[in-house]
């Protein structure tokens, strides 16, 4: 059963085209071979894949499953790649899709950490590792936007309670975070429960959103 959650008001566009398991995971597996810079790379990587290249969903789409994966245990780029999996072929999809991803980021990350061992103390090495911690923070706040952007959309649409709503919460947990030292689950928690008091009392939601609410 897909999942339910308003995040823009425009329909979204049609279940993806079917695309053959081999396909699939030959372009699972391309993404894992290009995942250098730690889990924002590898979350741009995917976005645009799925988005901007092969078009299996949309920004709205992309970004209801990732809010699903922060609330889930464990690494949340195996929850997204499962759910996309899903979404895209089915439970074959699901099994595809993680070896595909897993399978050369774990040879390529144990090759170079075999070198790293071996090489750390060069100089020319510890100047490039200093450049790419700034440059793969880049890369985060380029995802971060474009997942925050379509929210702020719909709340511009919607009036300025709900933008308001949208910043509050947004900014609200980064406070929380970087103030305190508050468990990372109960902050998502809090905030969700903090959200749909405002959603359901304070911030009207249009009509056509509300019937996106149902399963």
């Amino acid at each position: 059963m897909p999942l339910e959650t308003p995040i823009e008001s425009e329909p979204l566009k049609p279940s993806p085209a079917p695309v053959s398991l081999f396909r699939l995971f030959k372009i699972w597996f391309s993404l894992g071979m290009e995942s250098f810079g730690g889990g924002a790379t590898t979350l741009t990587l995917i976005q645009r894949a799925a988005i901007d290249r092969e078009g299996w969903m949309t920004i709205e789409e992309f970004t209801r499953y990732w809010a699903v994966c922060q609330v889930a245990p464990g690494i949340n780029l195996f929850c997204l790649t499962i759910l996309l999996g899903k979404h895209i072929a089915g439970y074959a999809g699901v099994a595809v899709c993680m070896f595909g991803l897993v399978i050369p980021s774990v040879s390529v990350t144990v090759l170079m950490t075999a070198g790293y061992a071996y090489l750390q103390h060069f100089p020319v090495l510890q100047r490039a590792v200093r450049g790419i911690i700034p440059t793969t923070v880049g890369l985060g706040l380029v995802t971060t936007w474009r997942v925050l952007h379509p929210l702020l959309k719909r709340g511009q649409r919607e009036g300025l309670r709900s933008l308001s709503a949208v910043l509050l919460l947004f900014f609200g947990s980064m406070v929380i975070v970087a103030r305190t030292k508050a468990m990372i689950y109960l902050v998502l928690v809090g905030m969700g429960l903090l959200g749909a008091l405002l959603y359901g009392v304070v911030v009207e939601i249009p009509k056509e959103s509300k019937g996106r609410e149902k399963p």
